[in-house]
Formats: C-alpha cells, sequence, structure tokens
C-alpha cells in the first residue's frame, strides 16, 4: 500500500501544473520547437540576452523563481539549444556538481 502512494505521488510530482518557469516545464521544451509553443509553456516571450548592452539575435532568457531560469536559443524562430540555469546555492550537493561539470 505504502509503495502505490509513494508511486503516485511521485507520478503527480512530476506533471506540470501550468505556465511558469519551472524544471518540468522546461523539461517539456524540445528542439525543433516553435517560440510561440515554448512562450505558451512559460507563460510569457522572456527577456532578449544582452552582450555588451546589445541584444543577441535569437537568444532569451526566461527568469524563474528562486533564481531559477532558462536560456533558450532560436534559429528560424525554432529550438535549437536550451540550458537550464539553476542557482548553484540552492541546488543539492550532487546537482552543484553536475551543475559545474556540465552534466544534464
Amino acid at each position: 500500500m505504502g509503495l502505490c502512494v509513494g508511486l503516485a505521488l511521485g507520478v503527480l510530482s512530476t506533471i506540470p501544473r501550468g505556465p511558469g518557469v519551472t524544471k518540468a516545464n522546461f523539461d517539456r521544451i524540445e528542439y525543433g520547437m516553435k517560440k510561440a509553443e515554448v512562450e505558451e509553456i512559460f507563460g510569457n516571450d522572456g527577456v532578449p540576452m544582452l552582450l555588451g548592452g546589445e541584444e543577441v539575435k535569437g537568444e532569451r532568457f526566461w527568469d524563474g523563481e528562486d533564481g531559477l531560469g532558462a536560456h533558450i536559443t532560436f534559429s528560424n524562430e525554432r529550438v535549437d539549444g536550451k540550458f537550464w540555469c539553476p542557482d548553484p546555492e540552492k541546488e543539492t550537493i550532487l546537482g552543484k556538481i553536475r551543475w559545474r561539470l556540465h552534466l544534464p
């Protein structure tokens, strides 16, 4: 019985609750997805990435709660790169190691 309850809670915790910048919603983004679909998942159009005060074409950032965020690159209005930007101070020890080593 306890195993079933634990399994059910585990499955429910992975279901996205709606638009917003969350890791669960970030994981729904796929390469080749249209920019409009990404905006629908995150609930807004994000902000342009800047380099030396200049907008970097095809790159947007979505800022989430608690210092989390998503950096998405687009080519021809379709996703061609995606990077989850966790707050390393709020990650687990294993998460910090994976983030520093650029592991998924």
